[in-house]
């Protein structure tokens, strides 16, 4: 399946991953990414050639079978890694409040239906030639700004248990 994202042409392999909610465990859910607004960016760690971002992230979520409007939204700790990594504009006070962003990359792995905007998708497996933006501040430390961070390889290493936010229908 493939998607058409600013221009270039992304290749998504489908895969699944598996949650302990309902919905997960069916493998019943339509659309899930994590949206860079509501989330955090708690620490960046560097060891070698490998940067580990750790982000409370908040989910969306639209159970298969529902309206198209209805969605669900979570919140959960999720580990993002990039190989041979470039960043641009650090930030160096935590945690940061995201309040938006995009990711981008030449080709995915993730499930074709998580393709939504430029939000990164929750089933990423894999993504290559990446790039993301996160545009926050840290109220202690640092004013708004945008970092930048290039890689290799992007791909999500870790996620915790997903917690219940809210439902809601979009307009």
């Amino acid at each position: 399946m493939q998607c058409q994202r600013a221009g270039a042409q992304y290749i998504f392999v489908l895969t699944f991953v598996s949650f302990h909610t309902d919905c997960f465990l069916k493998g019943c859910c339509v659309a899930e990414f994590y949206e860079f607004h509501d989330s955090e960016l708690l620490e960046i760690q560097k060891v070698l050639n490998v940067l580990t971002l750790r982000i409370n992230a908040y989910r969306h979520l639209r159970p298969e079978g529902s309206d198209e409007r209805e969605w669900t939204g979570w919140t959960q700790m999720i580990l993002l890694e990039v190989t041979d990594p470039g960043i641009e504009n650090e930030f160096f006070g935590f945690p940061v409040t995201i309040s938006g962003g995009y990711f981008s990359a030449k080709q995915i792995l993730a499930n074709a239906e998580d393709c939504v905007s430029d939000e990164l998708p929750a089933s990423l497996q894999r993504a290559t030639d990446a790039e993301l933006k996160i545009s926050g501040w840290n109220d202690e430390h640092e004013e708004y700004k945008d970092m930048v961070i290039r890689g290799s390889i992007i791909r999500i290493v870790h996620r915790e248990e997903p917690v219940f936010v809210e439902k809601w229908i979009r307009s």
